[in-house]
């Protein structure tokens, strides 16, 4: 074990010894240094115990390393633990650096809360055998524990998945709350706002939480009936010394759409138990919240709504204009019909005939607002004075539906471009057997 107790302090030994390594020491300066310091308290004195079995223990220097180890009996259930702790601990060097880093962060952080009435330690001092053993254990004055691990290390083949898994289900059978911070490094955001995360990260996110639930809750009302799970993620920015929250609904198997900005947060706010839930509820939660979310959720919300009814009211615009340009068409079409079918005349009587067809009733399109439109009324005349026409009855609706859309088009309204794409499209596909082009 890397800690024990001297006349009721604790002695990080393996701490000490990195911290005279950051200083410039030799390892082997180091390890003098250390030997010189407590010798006596360990081998002569016999005044170390094990702050898990309350056994004695001696100091044990190696050349990389410095921990204590029970001196005349077993190893305890926190020894044992720190065996397995150590053995899925990071081995390539600059995650371990990277790693240790991390941990004396937040071991500063519970330190500063301690007087609140919440007591961290490290997870080997447990005094129950674990297989899976966490970085700290979070003890609230409820007597609930959190389990809190700090990952620089991240994959998502099954391997590492079946072992996080296996990790959860210990610390949930020993009724640990667990909470993995991740490295910021892994944060990955698009411009869009949206999150990316593989099968190995959403398994770690934060345990079920009253924000989680309550953004959940005001998404799945009407109108929004957004019903995807929320979820939330915490990162750990070492060199910041911060937090940070990213909170999202599910919109995939691994993206999530951010309901705001990751949020980052004082390590001493979100890792304080809250202590108005706790007096509510009797449960323990930490503080997994930003400042005045009830208030984002809401704004959020109500952002929605707004969208949805701006959107309701552009398709109930759209279907009027729908209807109105399929009446005119109908308008149209009634009214330009020929009403004898003269498939069976000679040419010269079904020239006679087509010229003494009636004048549509409708009024003609406004005057062209432009020379692209103007050639596209000048095919519109031709294709309707065809002496073709009557040959092909089934194209009428296709000119009244053209005549219509050019009407739009003429009126400058917003979708102006689109008809005239259309009439065009129409007109192109018909003069050919009209006009034979």
């Amino acid at each position: 074990m890397e800690s024990a107790l001297l006349h009721s302090e604790v002695i990080e030994v393996e701490r000490e010894r990195s911290e005279l390594l950051r200083q410039g020491l030799t390892p082997e300066a180091a390890r003098e240094r250390l030997e010189d310091k407590y010798r006596i308290y360990s081998r002569e004195k016999g005044a170390f115990v094990c702050a898990c079995c309350s056994s004695r223990v001696v100091m044990v220097l190696y050349a990389d390393r410095a921990i204590f180890r029970h001196y005349d009996s077993e190893a305890c259930a926190g020894e044992r633990n720190y065996i397995n702790y150590t053995a899925g601990r990071e081995k390539a060097r600059e995650l371990a650096i990277k790693h240790s880093e991390g941990k004396e962060l937040l071991r500063r952080i519970f330190l500063s809360l301690q007087d609140e009435g919440d007591q961290a330690e490290d997870g080997y001092l447990y005094k129950k055998e674990l297989r899976f053993v966490p970085d700290f254990l979070l003890t609230a004055r409820n007597g609930e524990r959190w389990a809190i691990d700090y990952i620089v290390s991240l994959k998502g083949d099954a391997a590492y998945r079946k072992r996080l898994r296996n990790r959860l289900a210990c610390y949930r059978s020993h009724g640990f709350k667990p909470l993995f911070l991740i490295d910021r490094f892994w944060l990955a955001v698009t411009e869009s706002a949206y999150i990316s995360f593989n099968h190995s990260e959403l398994d770690m996110r934060a345990p079920a939480n009253p924000y989680d639930e309550l953004w959940q809750r005001e998404l799945a009302m009407p109108p929004l009936l957004m019903r995807e799970p929320v979820c939330s993620l915490i990162y750990l920015d070492v060199p910041q010394e911060q937090a940070v929250l990213a909170r999202f609904q599910m919109s995939g198997d691994k993206w999530g759409r951010l309901l705001f900005e990751p949020q980052e947060l004082p390590l001493d706010h979100l890792l304080a138990v809250d202590g108005q839930w706790l007096d509510m509820n009797g449960q323990a939660m930490l503080q997994l919240f930003k400042a005045r979310e009830q208030n984002t959720i809401r704004d959020y919300c109500e952002r929605l709504r707004l969208i949805l009814q701006e959107d309701e009211q552009e398709r109930a615009e759209e279907e009027a204009r729908q209807a109105a340009l399929e009446e005119r068409i109908r308008v149209l079409r009634e009214a330009s019909r020929p009403q004898i079918s003269l498939s069976s005349m000679s040419g010269a009587e079904q020239a006679a005939a087509a010229s003494s067809l009636p004048a549509p009733a409708a009024q003609a399109p406004a005057a062209p607002a432009s020379e692209v439109l103007a050639k596209l009324m000048d095919l519109l005349q031709r294709c309707k004075q065809s002496p073709r026409r009557m040959d092909y009855p089934g194209l009428e609706d296709n000119l009244a539906r053209a005549e219509a859309l050019i009407e739009q088009a003429g009126i400058g309204e917003l979708d102006a471009a689109h008809c005239y794409k259309s009439a065009w499209s129409i007109l192109r596909n018909i003069s050919y057997p009209l006009l034979g082009e």
